[in-house]
């Protein structure tokens, strides 16, 4: 016990958080290449001891804030648009 692993979770019906045998979850220090795969801003070589934080995550809210407020420009450009063709 008392190991950090990688966890591969997904929702089940009743929307928790849900994981089994056939996830693929592992021991950090088993799972550098994936780490590094996901991308969460910590060089495989710096992982040994390493603990999840919020950098990576808060990364990956930033991109979909953004890109929702583009489609939302977008939106009302056409929309203006469309109005001014009637």
């Amino acid at each position: 016990m008392n190991k950090t692993y990688l966890v591969y979770a997904y929702y089940d019906r009743d929307h928790k958080l849900t994981t089994n045998l056939c996830s693929g979850n592992k021991p950090i220090a088993k799972a550098k290449e994936e780490i590094t795969e996901l991308d969460v801003g910590v060089p495989a070589q710096a992982l040994d001891g390493w603990r999840p934080g919020i950098a990576g995550a808060m990364r990956y809210v930033l991109y979909i804030a953004a890109a929702l407020a583009v489609g939302v420009l977008v939106y009302a450009r056409y929309r203006r648009g469309k109005k001014k063709r009637r």
